[in-house]
């Protein structure tokens, strides 16, 4: 069922530590960190969105097809932003889109399993700690 593969797949844990990679970089970025904390960071991200993937399909296809989609586009988000490292505004601009994006899908995504299984999906990384700027927690 659905409530049970949002428990075990962690989906909601996975959701908030992409939102939570994509403010680390958005900090990184606004504080002049160097090239090799961006893509260490970036790095992280792109394996973050990959074992997220790894947890699909959800027992609902419309879900599985919004977090698939949201998946790749913050994987390509975090390869941009690795590609980028050097402070090359057009690839931090692509890899913005592509998180706004993503954060799109992933409300869109939170929307239809509260719709379903009339609980809400917490994204909490932390227990308590509500994952802060990004609209999610």
């Amino acid at each position: 069922s659905l409530s049970r593969w949002v428990t075990t797949s962690g989906v909601g844990r996975s959701i908030g530590t992409l939102e939570s990679d994509a403010g680390h970089v958005r900090t990184l970025l606004d504080t002049g960190a160097g090239s090799g904390a961006l893509r260490t960071l970036c790095a992280a991200m792109s394996n973050d969105a990959q074992s997220a993937n790894d947890q699909l399909p959800a027992p609902d296809a419309r879900i599985t097809q919004l977090l698939a989609h949201a998946y790749a586009l913050e994987y390509d988000s975090a390869q941009a932003c690795y590609r980028d490292g050097t402070g090359q505004a057009v690839h931090l601009a692509h890899a913005a889109t592509e998180r706004a994006a993503a954060r799109r899908l992933f409300v869109e995504v939170l929307g239809r399993i509260r719709a379903l299984t009339k609980h809400t999906v917490s994204t909490t990384t932390v227990p308590g700690v509500p994952v802060t700027g990004t609209g999610f927690g």
